[in-house]
């Protein structure tokens, strides 16, 4: 359609009865009821149940074919775990973690290809007697590692509108299985939720924009998990990251001009020219974008517009359908009159440049004022309503 096409979350209440103490004399008077004895008091001195230890394991003892990614665990209700070892057919024991608690265990390294894992170890119930913790399971082959490749660096700091994005190597089949192992902690807490917008990529999104200074962790603990047939993940990723200013771009068909403002304060108008009108492929469309690179210099090629390589200087891109925001001193003498672009936003130079080097990746970029909307479908990221971004989660259902 434009410049340059790609895809790329016992306390009991106590009731005063009141005593009725006639004072005669100033004498304190108790209440009745108040003492050490009576039912209350011998509820809450009864001992606990003594309980023999129920300990549970995952995977199920004799389990095979588990995925190495796949949830391995033991627990213990009505008691504490006092040993546990899990180790493979090598004999070589597995690294672990045992709660504060003493209620659970989970393994502090990855687990391998076709191994046999066998559980051992013991729990004491609070009977006071031992448990034995036993069972095996049995690892699946190795079949095709799918490489990762997350959106967001360690260490980064985006704008408001930031998407955290994970590309696969190949189409995904279970989605569930892979978004199970995904989950993202952030400081202040953030409602959001992951959409797969398409087969081989997985995003989450925030319900409204990023607050400012907002703290973020990507926790993706995909090594050995199930894509889906033979296919696996091939690494677990974490990713440390950070939310800039609130830095919000308007751009308005009608009025030919981008605003651009900083923490609720204008900072900037620019006189524009966006996407022709009269042609539904040229249109800038209404909706929510957001900065998804910089470019110094981007060659731009549609060749259904008859150009190629076309140099677009101070280049930000806000869509993979080939919109930006770019210099285009050829079209000044419209910039703020009228709009005569192939899609994208057209700047001077000296503009363009200086909106490029304050724009950070996941700016939101705003468009309005035009005729036709960008997709609801969650492929742009911002255009579907959140419930409808909600729902293209491979959990939505359960």
């Amino acid at each position: 359609m434009v410049g340059d096409k790609g895809r790329s979350r016992r306390q009991w209440a106590l009731v005063a009865l009141g005593c009725a103490a006639l004072v005669m004399t100033p004498v304190l008077s108790a209440c009745t009821g108040g003492g050490s004895s009576g039912p209350g008091r011998a509820a809450e001195a009864a001992e606990a149940p003594k309980l023999p230890a129920k300990v549970a394991i995952a995977p199920a003892d004799g389990a095979k074919d588990v995925p190495p990614g796949q949830e391995v665990k033991v627990g213990v209700t009505d008691g504490t775990l006092t040993e546990v070892k899990l180790t493979n057919n090598d004999g070589k024991a597995v690294a672990g973690k045992l709660s504060d608690d003493k209620k659970s265990w989970v393994p502090g390294e990855d687990l391998g290809f076709s191994k046999t894992y066998t559980w051992s170890g013991s729990a004491l119930g609070t009977d006071g007697k031992p448990a034995v913790l036993a069972g095996s399971f049995t690892t699946a082959k190795q079949g095709r590692m799918i490489n990762i490749t997350p959106n967001v660096v360690e260490g980064q700091t985006y704008g408001i509108a930031m998407p955290i994005g994970l590309v696969f190597g190949q189409d995904v089949k279970d989605k569930a299985a892979v978004e199970r192992a995904l989950k993202v902690t952030t400081e202040p807490a953030t409602e959001g939720s992951w959409a797969w917008t398409h087969n081989d990529q997985v995003y989450w999104r925030p319900a409204e924009y990023w607050k400012p200074n907002t703290k973020v962790t990507l926790n993706a603990k995909l090594y050995g998990v199930s894509f889906g047939g033979t296919s696996f993940g091939k690494e677990s990723i974490t990713k440390n990251f950070s939310i800039g200013r609130a830095r919000i771009t308007v751009a308005d068909n009608r009025s030919h001009h981008v605003i651009v403002t900083e923490n609720g304060q204008q900072v900037a108008d620019y006189p524009a020219s966006l996407g022709k009108e009269h042609d539904r492929k040229l249109v800038t469309r209404n909706g929510k974008y957001w900065a998804m690179e910089k470019h110094r210099l981007k060659l731009m090629t549609n060749l259904a517009y008859e150009y190629e390589n076309y140099p677009a200087p101070w280049a930000v891109r806000m869509s993979w359908n080939g919109e930006f925001i770019h210099a285009n001193d050829s079209t000044r003498g419209s910039h703020g009159k009228a709009n005569v672009s192939h899609g994208c936003i057209n700047l001077t130079s000296a503009r363009a440049k200086e909106f490029h080097d304050a724009t950070l990746i996941g700016d939101p970029i705003e468009v309005t004022g035009a005729k036709i909307d960008i997709p609801t479908t969650g492929s742009d990221i911002w255009g579907a309503p959140y419930d409808k971004w909600k729902a293209l989660s491979a959990l939505a259902k359960g």
